[in-house]
């Protein structure tokens, strides 16, 4: 949180120039932002009345979809909307464990349609020369291995596998079964994929029509891949909202 609020000190410092920019705002398209944000709330209601395991009422999954957003703001990684969904669906009479992971399929749901939408938006951008692209520095790549690197080593100790990989074993377990139930469910999996690409088509399209709003000519596909990574690393931040990723 205190990450977050250095992060937008300098931007309250200039609330007069926003001011100034919505004045000159293309409000019609500012419906249209509008429009697609209201849009990303049918699609996660959809994910989670596929998810659930119990019938709920779409507009009981609605309420519960525009409540997460709010839980979003203040916790990292989405993890108050995750929170609040399992608790809803443990309310509504599902056994929390088998909820925990038809949610966690429904995630992998999402992640996959964000990944497959990235790739197509990265390298429509790339073919159209729409902004240059380049990996992360060798420090951070350096980094990221040692960290897979001291995270394989702990597990090897006997510490590490007595006390992490069991749980990790038993919540898996849990977890499979949950998969291979939804397995004989392609309709539930269908609407988990579904569910997911309206969210982040609905995001996408809301922030391209937000440039349009206010005057910026970025391309569909910059936007589109812009927004497609900076998301998936805003999942992974530990800051509200995944601001400053």
């Amino acid at each position: 949180s205190l990450v977050a609020i250095y992060v937008l000190i300098p931007q309250f410092a200039d609330v007069t120039g926003m001011f100034r920019q919505l004045e000159d705002a293309n409000w019609a398209l500012v419906f249209v932002v509008l429009m697609f944000s209201l849009f990303t709330y049918f699609g996660a209601s959809i994910s989670l009345m596929a998810a659930c395991p119990v019938p709920v009422h779409p507009f009981d999954a609605l309420k519960v979809s525009l409540s997460g957003s709010f839980v979003n703001r203040i916790t990292p990684a989405g993890i108050g909307g995750i929170g609040l969904n399992l608790r809803f669906m443990q309310k509504a009479g599902a056994d929390t464990t088998e909820a925990a992971s038809r949610w966690g399929v429904n995630a992998l749901a999402g992640g996959i349609a964000h990944v497959t939408f990235a790739t197509l938006f990265i390298v429509w951008a790339r073919r159209d020369n729409a902004f240059d692209f380049r990996l992360p520095e060798m420090p951070i790549i350096v980094g990221i291995g040692i960290v897979g690197v001291g995270a394989g080593v702990v597990f090897l100790l006997p510490y590490g596998r007595h006390k992490l990989l069991g749980p990790v074993r038993r919540v898996a377990a849990h977890a499979w079964e949950g998969v291979r139930s939804l397995a004989h469910e392609p309709a539930r999996l269908a609407l988990m994929f579904l569910g997911g690409s309206l969210v982040t088509l609905g995001y996408l399209f809301g922030l391209y029509a937000a440039v349009r709003a206010f005057g910026g000519t970025t391309s569909l596909a910059a936007v589109g891949a812009v927004y497609l990574a900076g998301s998936a690393i805003g999942q992974a931040a530990p800051a509200p909202g995944g601001l400053g990723a």
